[in-house]
């Protein structure tokens, strides 16, 4: 029979060969990871931007975003040249219409997104819902989460194959303006009622506005019930638009938002109404088309 400490020791083998073996696969696997000064979304050195789309940017500080999401003129592409947005023909796009940054955006397909050197978020529904913080001796690294489930990473084993954060930025600050007032629930209920049509799902997610700008996250106990669960949530402004496919914020707007806007008539109360005159038509909630679910 192995003595007490024997046993102890053996253990202690055993937890330092799976570190080992961590650090060796970790290694591998960052060194493979995309440099992150040219990466959509980050803040690069050489022009003090950070390209969010093809033709989008933020102006840059200390490396924090800063100011409002600026546009590039005609058909120029943001670069990291220092004239920021460029021809086409000249230079290769930071970002195009299937890339964007491994810092502060949420993919739908994963759980974990990076938003600071050692902060990381849990993602909802291809947006942040909750900011949290990696250990005192981690960083937040986000090529590490498809194999290993997390995105903290030691720092000792990052320097050692002079890896670097996804984030260059130290503390997380929300570069998204401040959200339009919320809908009243009224109104949450009633869109969550007309996108039902035809939904075999007992919870769903509807386009709230015509420009897919917003959405609403609907359920209800069962097909028949009205009782209805609406949540309402708008997208940042890294991934401006709605995608009810992927249930996520993405940066090119969706060929499937076809939301359009139902029109109703104001009666003309006047007793001497002009009969040339045709009565405007005023906007009322967003409404699917039949085939849009």
């Amino acid at each position: 029979m192995l003595h007490v400490s024997q046993t102890v020791a053996i253990l202690k083998s055993n937890q330092s060969e799976k570190m080992i073996k961590f650090y060796v696969i970790l290694c591998a696997m960052l060194l493979a990871a995309v440099d992150a000064q040219e990466q959509c979304g980050v803040c690069q050195k050489d022009n003090e931007v950070s390209c969010e789309s093809e033709n989008t940017y933020y102006l840059c500080m200390d490396n924090n975003k800063i100011g409002e999401l600026q546009t590039c003129p005609g058909e120029t592409i943001c670069s990291s040249d220092a004239r920021v947005c460029v021809p086409k023909t000249s230079a290769t796009s930071v970002c195009n219409e299937n890339s964007h940054s491994s810092c502060q955006f949420c993919y739908t397909t994963s759980k974990y997104a990076c938003v600071s050197q050692t902060q990381y978020a849990r993602c909802i529904g291809g947006e942040i819902a909750a900011v949290f913080s990696c250990k005192s001796d981690e960083i937040c690294i986000f090529e590490a989460q498809s194999e290993f489930k997390t995105v903290c990473v030691p720092e000792c084993a990052a320097k050692f194959i002079s890896q670097t954060a996804s984030c260059p930025n130290a503390d997380y600050t929300p570069t998204t303006a401040a959200p339009p007032t919320t809908p009243s629930l009224d109104n949450k209920i009633k869109r969550c009622q007309e996108a039902s049509s035809g939904i075999t799902s007992t919870w769903f997610y509807a386009p709230y506005d015509q420009e897919c700008k917003s959405y609403v996250y609907c359920q209800r106990r069962n097909l028949n019930s009205q009782d209805w669960t609406a949540i309402y949530r708008t997208c940042p402004a890294t991934a401006p638009y709605f995608n009810e496919e992927t249930y996520g914020c993405v940066v090119k707007r969706p060929a499937s938002c076809i939301v359009t806007t139902t029109t109703t008539t104001t009666p003309n109360t006047s007793t001497e109404a002009n009969p040339n005159t045709e009565e405007n038509p005023e906007p009322t909630e967003p409404k699917p088309e039949d085939n849009e679910f």
